[in-house]
């Protein structure tokens, strides 16, 4: 808006710049009796209407901008939250197939540690045995 253009009637409306609002001095409106300064008036207060008009859909569209980058950043953190989510479970799913391969290792060598003893006892009490029978034998050929 050209302030040249309107400063004869400035004091009657005008552009608030802290609350951002139109201001319209109604009562030094209504004394008006000069039709030309009159006709001035409105076209002013016409023109700092649209101001106000467009003004607020930028404000509206800046608005709707900060939503839509409220809403990424929402998506945005809800995803790097399953991301996390799956990398956890994934993890946890690795070590746990690490622990029951380890766990089939361990029963694995426990059998076999077991199997182990059994055939090293076996083995010494066939030649616990053998040595009787050989004791026994050496006496009943000392007796004949």
């Amino acid at each position: 808006m050209n302030d040249e253009e309107y400063k004869d009637v400035k004091q009657y409306a005008w552009w608030n710049e802290e609350d951002q609002t139109i201001e319209i001095d109604w009562d030094a409106i209504n004394k008006i009796k000069d039709s030309k300064t009159g006709d001035k008036v409105k076209e002013l207060v016409q023109k700092l209407e649209d101001f106000q008009s467009k003004y607020d859909e930028q404000i509206e569209a800046l608005e709707e901008i900060e939503d839509a980058l409220e809403d990424i950043r929402k998506r945005g953190r809800d995803e790097y939250i399953s991301l996390e989510e799956r990398l956890r479970d994934a993890l946890i799913a690795k070590i746990q197939e690490q622990i029951d391969e380890l766990s089939a290792t361990n029963e694995a060598i426990d059998t076999a540690n077991s199997n182990l003893m059994d055939s090293i006892q076996k083995a010494l009490d066939q030649q616990r045995q053998e040595r009787e029978n050989a004791k026994t034998e050496e006496e009943l050929a000392d007796k004949e």
